[in-house]
Parts: structure tokens; C-alpha cells; sequence
């Protein structure tokens, strides 16, 4: 409709230097076209604005379920044309941001969730229920070569294989012994550990 006012799915905060740049899109903090447009905007914001260190995480208790099923359904391939480039940039953003992002991964972060947080030079995940995984080829979803990079440069070569073409999903206790994270908190102290890392990182 026009006129209509998109709501706002990526929330910036600055405090003491440190950006924490907060997923909200949906239940899940999915990834749409838009929502991957206003990452990298965000992104460029907290850079501008001189944050020496940036906290990436999701609303509620969730990180992120990844793409946007629903809007792949409804857009077909002309939506998927246009989302894949911004897809690829929201990661690359995340990915090349020119000082420490740290992830506070709240709760699940599947396949493009899974991404990001890779994407990130430190992974610090709540313990519980949070389940991590690549899930793009058990649904179908094209793989941009921006992500299999990411994923490369993060966790080897060797682990790829199995990574991907599975589609399992493992507990963050067990992400932390395979090296998808880098350690394990308790739910209620993710999101300061992940400050207190960036403040010093930064």
C-alpha cells in the first residue's frame, strides 16, 4: 500500500562505544530482502558513528531461523533474484566489518542464522534449548557462495562437507566441542559476556 511505513527489524544501540545491532523480524528474526538491506545499514551506522566493537544478537530467544520461508513462497524467483544479492551483502557486511563483531547467539541460529554468527569473530551462545545448523539444502534454499566462504574461512575446509549436506542441527553444548561456537553461558548472562568481550576486543 502506498504510504505504508515498514516497520523497523534491525534496532542499533550505542553505549560506551560498543554497537549492539539486534535482530527483530518475526518470531524467528528471519532474514527478507528488507531485513538484510537494513542490516548493512545499520552496520554503516555504528562504523560512522566510530563503534570500536559491535554485539550482534536476536530478539526474544531466538538468534535468528535464518531466511524468510514464507516470502521465498510468496515472491518466487523474481523475490529470490533480488534477495540473494542482499542476502550475500548483509553477511558480507557482518563478515568484513572493519572492527571485532561479537555474536551473542540467544537461541537457535539455523542456516542463514548460522551464517551470521559465523560471519562474526566470536561466538558466545546461551545454554539450553538452542539449536545451531546449516538447513538450506533440507529445504531447498540456494546456497550463495558468500556464505560457503564465510563458513570456510570460519571453520576449514574439512568440516564443510558434513556441515552442509547433512542439515543437522546440534545443542550449543555440543557446537562448543565441534568449534561452531566459541564457549557457552548461561541464557542470562549472554548478552553481558558478549559486551564485556566486545568492550575489550574493541
Amino acid at each position: 500500500m502506498s504510504g505504508t511505513v515498514r516497520r523497523v527489524t534491525i534496532h542499533l544501540e550505542l553505549d560506551a562505544g560498543v554497537a549492539l545491532v539486534t535482530l527483530e523480524h518475526g518470531r524467528g528474526n528471519t532474514l527478507d530482502t528488507a531485513t538484510c538491506n537494513e542490516l548493512v545499514i545499520r552496520l554503516e551506522e555504528a562504523d560512522a558513528a566510530g563503534a570500536r566493537a559491535v554485539v550482534l544478537t536476536g530478539s526474544g530467544d531466538m538468534f535468528s531461523a535464518g531466511v524468510d520461508l514464507l516470502a521465498i513462497d510468496e515472491g518466487g524467483a523474481r523475490y529470490v533474484g533480488d534477495f540473494l544479492p542482499a542476502l550475500s551483502d548483509a553477511f558480507l557486511a557482518v563478515f568484513g566489518f572493519p572492527r571485532p563483531v561479537v555474536a551473542a547467539v540467544n537461541g537457535h541460529a539455523i542456516a542463514g542464522g548460522m551464517v551470521l554468527a559465523a560471519a562474526c569473530d566470536h561466538r558466545i551462545a546461551a545454554d539450553g534449548p538452542g539449536r545451531i545448523g546449516v538447513t538450506e539444502l533440507l529445504v531447498g534454499v540456494p546456497f550463495p557462495l558468500s556464505a560457503l566462504e564465510i563458513l570456510r574461512c570460519t571453520y576449514g575446509t574439512t568440516p564443510l562437507p558434513s556441515l552442509i549436506y547433512s542439515g543437522a542441527t546440534v545443542t550449543m553444548a555440543d557446537a562448543v566441542h565441534r568449534g561452531l561456537v566459541d564457549e557457552v553461558v548461561p541464557a542470562e548472562d549472554v548478552l553481558t559476556r558478549a559486551r564485556e568481550l566486545a568492550a575489550r576486543l574493541g
